[in-house]
């Protein structure tokens, strides 16, 4: 019996990659996937553990169909944009990726799929590229997290005492003080005044 055929993550054959079923795993340092480093915080033991699948069909009739199913998952670190503490995310990926021969029917298939991305045979992929640029597209926009740890506290509590005491004073006597007249009302009533009777 033949051994399978081995795959290059780093130059992946998609389409025989397909063909053939091909399955490959691997563990990718998260320094390793530069873009998705710099959007989180620094984390020198993180690793991003995935899985890639090939899968091929050939309809009667119709083109060779060439897919990819994509799994991945790992927890990274943000700053929370509520408490402005560190939050940890957990960014997971479960893609199914097709790839057809030219653009156009890359487009039209793309538009009336909902259960798989439809992209244009490479004549070789990079499975590191592939993973970052999905983990990147899972990262939130505001990252925060469900319930903060220790919220921010209002702005009255971060002034000094006296000050704080000072005005909350000034807003007491100002609750005091009779409501000021509107100037416009003056000048209304002026305007009445000169109309020739």
């Amino acid at each position: 019996m033949r051994a399978p055929k081995a795959f290059d993550p780093r130059r992946l054959d998609v389409a025989a990659f397909a063909k053939a079923g091909g399955h490959l795993d691997g563990c990718t340092p998260l320094r390793d996937l530069r873009r998705l480093a710099e959007a989180v915080l620094d984390d020198p033991a993180a690793e991003v553990p995935w899985t890639l699948d090939g899968n091929w069909r050939q309809p009667a009739g119709d083109e060779p169909q060439w897919r990819v199913h994509l799994k991945a998952a790992v927890t990274v670190h943000m700053t929370c944009q509520r408490c402005l503490e560190t939050a940890p995310l957990a960014l997971s990926v479960d893609r199914r990726l097709r790839f057809v021969m030219d653009e156009r029917e890359a487009e039209a298939l793309d538009e009336a799929s909902e259960d798989e991305d439809v992209l244009v045979l490479p004549s070789r992929l990079q499975v590191a590229q592939l993973l970052e640029d999905e983990l990147i597209l899972t990262l939130p926009i505001v990252p925060r997290h469900d319930l903060c740890p220790n919220p921010l506290p209002v702005a009255a509590d971060l002034l000094p005492a006296d000050v704080s005491d000072a005005a909350a004073a000034g807003e007491s006597a100002a609750s005091d003080d009779p409501p000021q007249a509107n100037p416009f009302a003056a000048l209304a009533a002026l305007k009445t005044a000169r109309k020739p009777g």
